[in-house]
């Protein structure tokens, strides 16, 4: 089941790109666990029941970004992910902590990011994500 919710961006220090409107769509949410995968709040997440899996933003306007901040639960890690809009603008390789990371992409303008992750740290195939930003 596709899982679309409705972000709403609060002001941060962060030059964080991510628009207000911007859609996130992620393949699946485990129960108990917040639909957005990427979130302001720290202490929110969203947690994949099994990987491969992926999340999708889907801009009101066009983003350009230079790089890609993730913070990931640790031991619940992507361990690879396929960064794309029109078309392929890099892989990184996360590492297995707990720590906002920080990855540069292809600058490119796009009205669509998507994030396929194959595989987690996790035995069970789980991830989970408190934030995704773009950065300049």
């Amino acid at each position: 089941m596709m899982v679309t919710v409705l972000l709403s961006v609060c002001a941060s220090m962060d030059l964080d790109l991510i628009p207000a409107g911007t859609k996130v769509i992620v393949p699946a949410t485990l129960p108990g666990t917040r639909r957005l995968a990427m979130i302001k709040d720290d202490d929110a997440a969203w947690t994949s029941p099994s990987s491969p899996t992926s999340i999708t933003l889907e801009f009101p306007t066009p983003v350009t970004a230079r790089r890609l901040a993730l913070t990931f639960q640790g031991g619940f890690v992507a361990t690879s992910i396929v960064i794309s809009a029109e078309e392929e603008l890099g892989k990184v390789y996360p590492e297995d902590v707990n720590r906002r990371q920080v990855f540069d992409i292809t600058p490119t303008e796009m009205r669509r990011l998507r994030l396929e992750m194959p595989g987690s740290t996790d035995n069970q195939g789980r991830i989970t994500v408190y934030r995704v930003e773009l950065l300049e």
